[in-house]
């Protein structure tokens, strides 16, 4: 979603990067203070900056000059930091640089100024054949704290090719800044900010290559202007007679940032990129405009059009081919009053064909997409037209226009405190697509309806405020509500009160209704919402709608889901759309919160198995090494990856640790083993849950865990080879969910979460110790395991709330393990196992809704193969088991004791 844009500081950050990318050692230092007579060149003569007596050819290099003018005061004149001219009648292959170049003017006052970064005038005359690129980059122009009555500004590149000169390369204006902070304009005729490039081409002339204007920045930060204020960034060349121009035409990435200021006439907003063509002249490329900003930021205005525009216009007999567009680019208007005036307020995004009489053609699409324009707490006060693209076509009688328009996928932001007048002619366009032939009719090039004009498909609302009155709201096919947080129960969020704006849909005009056909309707809120709740969204005054959408849905956050049922319901001479709340069920993504807690458990049921596998082993085979009564410790250590089948799958890897000491000794009939450890766990998981029927994303999610604890542990052999063992641990977890696959969009926050809690567990089992020879001996084994993680109440990050239950594992595991002693210190052994998980259920309800369970029950196959031995003073267990079934995956385990 686009923020806001133009606030000082993204002004100065602007100038910023400027000031540090165009550090140069050329050109010339002129730093001038007092009364000035005559006009200034940076690239004029040493130290004064006049222009040389010598004329245009005594300029020296305009590259990396700098020209501040300080405490001045003068009636008129005129300051270039750089300042270049020259004419070609003759073959010539070069370059052509103007950059680098700054003019910072400071404290001073004129009647009249004409402030330029750099200005560079290329001419072709005569038999010229030009080969080079010209550019102007990286040049400023800033006035500063000064006042002044009429004043032009920029860094341009004009040019003019005539007669049978041809021009072959290209001519760029980049990354120029143009800045006016904290000044006056006094009189009433104009000011102008300008940047870009310009010209004609003429007679026999031909150019072939680009013009274009790439990421120049207009700035303009708390100033006052009483006459009219033009700010332009430009791309333009001018046709006639039979001259040719083959290449593109470009405004790329420009800004236009106007903060805090005040327009006591017209401000006129504008990135131009465009081709007038006339006579039999002819263009051959694109014109197109894109990733263009114009943001408005605290200031008035008194009348104003925004307009970033790509057009051709041709006349006569002349002909374009190519493709126009407009696409990407950006409006931000915030905080912002716009004062009654003659002229309607316009803000828009377009791309036009225009073939003015004669038999002018121009064949090509025409394109306005993906463009945004957003409006926040601001007023206007007099008829305003607010157009997120607008593709046109105008002919005139016997003009020809051949191609489909698009005004599509385009959005419109309003939010906040805006407010747009009562009584007067607000109209809001997603899409804008119509051509018009002599007298204003609709036409088809062929003269059939075999063509495209698409001012509907993707093009978006979202409204984020109530109350709005307008005239017209046309060509969405996507309306985004979101209701505000002091919304009442049947009140209007937008009310259009007459038919001012048509609804033009492929090439047919409608009586001004809106068009809910094939539109998609969505409603957010973070607000408490109860059944029965009944919003009115659209209010029409004055015409029914046309047609009912395809598609309604409304969610409070995004764990609960709300029914709605959206009416149609009559009202005065018209109609309302409203939404009325009338059921709520769970989101079926929630069921992925619940995968942390099927992870946590089974990862804490890991380590019941390595006490139950590995700690008695290790302090049985105290018995052997030491006396009886003794303490041996011990240390076993399990690391692997499994997958559990949860109705989805949670993958887990981690290692798990348990050190402790046991003691073995001797009674009656039997021998004893008995410990106390403590244990770790270090682990994460990765949970996918696919919901293919559900119409509803999948979820990714992963997190962390991790367990703290200890226990007690003892085991009886009888002389009859039977044993039985048993265990019990507790201890404090934690774990936590992070997602980017649940997002609310009203807030634009996730479901993450953090857990943490008690857990405690219990194993027992027996077993028999049949030897088979002096070599062999096998061990069967039935074990039980229980283990239990206490429920919590939590609130994820998008602030639902969620209520755990707690969760418990129980599972029983019958095996078999074959032991051959190689040599006296080696032992290899196989084994394998039956387990089935009874419960690993994970309940969970959201505010008062049960959410689908994941579970982890279920059998599984356990493999198993290690060799355990001695060396010296140690006693080491080496292995590894596999699992399939229910749990899948590898797992390698080291049991290590020292005897004492």
């Amino acid at each position: 979603m686009l923020k806001t844009l133009g606030s000082k500081a993204f002004s100065a950050a602007v100038c910023f990067l400027f000031m540090f990318s165009n550090l140069s050692l050329a050109g010339q230092y002129i730093d001038l203070t007092g009364s000035i007579s005559y006009d200034v060149y940076g690239n004029g003569d040493e130290g004064t900056g006049a222009f040389p007596s010598g004329g245009v050819a005594d300029l020296k290099d305009p590259n990396g000059n700098t020209v501040n003018i300080t405490n001045v005061t003068t009636p008129s004149i005129g300051i270039y930091a750089a300042f270049f001219m020259e004419s070609y009648v003759a073959a010539i292959q070069k370059d052509i640089n103007v950059n680098n170049n700054t003019l910072t003017i400071s404290n001073s006052i004129f009647n009249y100024v004409e402030a330029f970064g750099a200005y560079a005038a290329f001419i072709a005359s005569g038999s010229a054949a030009f080969v080079g690129n010209i550019s102007a980059t990286r040049n400023a122009a800033s006035i500063n704290n000064s006042t002044f009555g009429d004043a032009n500004v920029g860094g341009v590149i004009e040019f003019r090719i005539s007669d049978s000169a041809t021009f072959t390369g290209s001519m760029f204006a980049t990354e120029n800044v143009i800045s006016i902070d904290n000044s006056t304009a006094l009189n009433s005729a104009y000011a102008v900010a300008v940047t870009g490039v310009a010209g004609t081409v003429r007679n026999t002339a031909i150019f072939t290559g680009n013009v274009s204007a790439i990421g120049d920045a207009i700035l303009i930060n708390n100033s006052d202007f009483i006459g009219s204020v033009d700010a332009t960034a430009v791309a333009r060349f001018a046709a006639h007679d039979t001259a040719a121009f083959v290449g593109d035409v470009s405004t790329v990435r420009n800004v236009i940032a106007i903060n805090d200021s005040t327009f006591d006439a017209e401000l006129n907003a504008i990135v131009e990129t465009g081709a007038e063509v006339n006579g039999s002249a002819a263009l051959t490329g694109n014109i197109f405009a894109a990733g263009n900003i114009i943001s408005i930021n605290n200031s008035t205005v008194a009348d104003a059009e925004i307009d970033i525009s790509a057009y051709t216009a041709p006349n006569g007999s002349a002909a374009t081919t190519g493709n126009i567009s407009a696409v990407g680019n950006a409006i931000s208007i915030a905080n912002s009053t716009f004062d009654a005036a003659p002229r309607a307020f316009k803000l828009i995004v377009s791309a036009r064909a225009v073939a003015i009489g004669g038999s002018a053609s121009s064949a090509g699409n025409v394109s306005a997409t993906g463009n945004v324009i957003q409006i926040a707490d601001s007023a206007f006060n007099n008829n305003s037209s607010i157009v997120g693209g607008n593709a046109g076509a105008e002919t005139d009688l016997g003009a020809t226009f051949t191609g489909d328009l698009y005004a599509t996928n385009n959005t419109v932001n309003i939010s906040g405190n805006t407010i747009f007048a009562a009584g007067k002619d607000t109209i809001i366009y997603g899409g804008y697509a119509v051509r018009t032939g002599y007298n204003g009719t609709q036409f088809a090039a062929d003269g059939t309806t075999n063509f495209i004009d698409d001012a509907f498909t993707g093009n978006t609302l979202n409204l984020r405020t109530k109350g709005l009155v307008v005239s017209g709201v046309q060509n969405f096919q996507n309306y985004n509500f979101y209701l505000p947080d002091n919304i009442n129960n049947g009140e209007a969020m937008i009310t259009a009160t007459d038919g001012n704006g048509e609804s033009i849909i492929n090439a047919s005009k409608s009586n001004g209704a809106i068009r809910l056909r094939d539109a998609n309707i969505k409603v957010y809120t973070v607000n408490p919402l109860n059944i029965g709740d009944r919003y009115v969204l659209i209010k029409s005054s004055s015409y029914n709608f046309d047609g009912s959408p395809s598609d309604v849905t409304i969610a409070k956050n995004k764990l609960k889901i709300f029914e709605v049922g959206l009416s149609i319901d009559p009202v005065g001479s018209g109609e309302e759309l409203a939404v009325a709340v009338t059921g709520v069920k769970v989101n079926p993504q929630s069921k992925a919160l619940s995968e942390e807690r099927v992870a946590s458990i089974a990862f804490i049921g890991q380590g019941a198995d390595l006490i139950a596998d590995k700690a008695y082993a290790s302090a049985a085979a105290s018995l052997s090494s030491i006396n009886s009564g003794r303490f041996a410790p011990f240390i076993a250590i399990s690391g692997g990856k499994s997958r559990y089948k949860t109705g989805s799958h949670a993958d887990i890897s981690g290692v798990t640790l348990a050190a402790g000491l046991a003691k073995g000794f001797e009674i009656k009939n039997a021998s004893i083993t008995a410990g106390a450890f403590i244990e770790h766990g270090n682990g994460k998981y990765e949970s996918l849950n696919a919901f293919n029927s559900s119409g509803v994303n999948d979820v990714f999610a992963n997190g962390i865990m991790q367990y703290t604890g200890g226990g007690l542990f003892g085991k009886i052999d009888f002389r009859n080879n039977f044993y039985v063992e048993a265990s019990g641990r507790a201890g404090g977890a934690g774990s936590n969910f992070n997602s980017d696959s649940i997002i609310d969009a009203t807030t634009g926050l996730n479901a993450n979460y953090d857990y943490e809690s008690m857990y405690f567990g219990a194993h027992i089992g027996g077993g028999y110790n049949y030897k088979i020879n002096d070599k062999f001996g096998l061990n069967g084994s039935a074990k039980y395991f229980y283990a239990q993680q206490a429920g919590k109440d939590i609130s994820t990050a998008m602030g639902e709330k969620v209520k755990f239950a707690g969760i418990n594992s129980q599972r029983v595991k019958i095996g078999a393990k074959l032991e051959y002693v190689a040599a006296e210190k080696i032992t290899p052994y196989i084994g394998g196992a039956f387990e089935y998980e009874l419960a690993g259920k994970a309940d969970a309800k959201i505010e008062g809704l049960s959410v689908d369970a994941p579970s982890i029950e279920g059998a599984s196959g356990i493999g198993e193969i290690g060799v355990s031995g001695s060396i010296g003073k140690f006693i080491i267990d080496i292995g590894a088991k596999g699992y399939a079934g229910a749990r899948q995956g590898v797992e390698g385990m080291l049991k290590a004791k020292l005897t004492i």
